[in-house]
């Protein structure tokens, strides 16, 4: 029978803060398990996302309706970053640390 309290799969910095704190700290695989979990839900939400295409991409009339929808979708994103990118300089979207990086001053 194969046992899985014997192998630890915590982080081994929870280890190293228990010897610092000197008491015993529960730890996770993970050091930040909320991205962690947010990462994981990410993955499950592209993996829904590819399964549904692919269900929905069957008919060939649908897949070119899906993919004149995507390359629609993926023009307009080129558009709006090339116009941010560009408004930056002037101070009219963006952050002041942005229209600093394009300037190239720090």
């Amino acid at each position: 029978m194969f046992r899985c309290q014997a192998i630890p799969i915590a982080h081994p910095i929870w280890r190293s803060s228990s010897a610092v704190l000197s008491a015993p700290v529960a730890g996770h695989v993970s050091i930040d398990l909320g991205l962690t979990l947010r990462a994981f839900f990410e993955y499950l939400s592209q993996i829904a996302l590819a399964f549904s295409t692919s269900v929905l991409a069957r008919n060939r009339e649908r897949a070119e309706t899906i993919l004149f929808a995507l390359c629609t979708i993926t023009v307009f994103t080129a558009l709006e970053l090339l116009l941010f990118k560009t408004s930056a300089d002037t101070g009219v979207a963006g952050s002041q640390d942005t229209s600093d990086n394009l300037r190239g001053s720090r």
